[in-house]
């Protein structure tokens, strides 16, 4: 009987511990274990080669997991059902991306994962979120305006 020792490392080097190894599966059967760094190092190459499918499936796995939404489609739906504009404000020069003041943020109920209740302007988004959790707040805001 042939006696298996087991490999120590990756074709490209890593160390195979059970702490480095990923078991991988083709057609949904078990193919083997897999290198993490190898598997790192494979995704980031896939990622700079194509940004635009990486984007999109890191965007609609965050607004599934986040607010119930599960496509850029639905979340698009659903500011062209707002008229394309702040549910808010009624703001309309906003856009999806990244950065923070001229993009569109989605409303959610803070504490409660997966909800949404509109698509907001920054400047909405912040406003509504301070207003819902200190009452406080808006007191102090009120005094303040009516001093001036």
């Amino acid at each position: 009987m042939a006696n298996h020792k087991q490999k120590s490392q990756c074709i490209n080097g890593h160390e195979l511990s059970p702490e480095n190894t990923y078991q991988t599966y083709k057609n949904g059967m078990k193919n083997g274990r897999k290198c993490r760094q190898c598997g790192r190092d494979d995704q980031k190459v896939y990622r700079g080669e194509h940004p635009q499918d990486f984007y999109r499936r890191r965007i609609e796995s965050q607004m599934r997991l986040r607010y119930g939404i599960n496509s850029i489609e639905e979340r698009d739906a659903l500011l062209t059902a707002q008229g394309g504009a702040c549910a808010a404000c009624g703001r309309t020069d906003c856009k999806w991306g990244r950065g923070w003041l001229n993009v569109w943020h989605i409303d959610h109920k803070h504490g409660k994962v997966g909800t949404h209740r509109g698509i907001l302007c920054a400047r909405c988004n912040v406003i509504v979120g301070i207003l819902e959790t200190s009452s406080v707040f808006i007191q102090k805001c009120r005094d303040y305006l009516a001093k001036w």
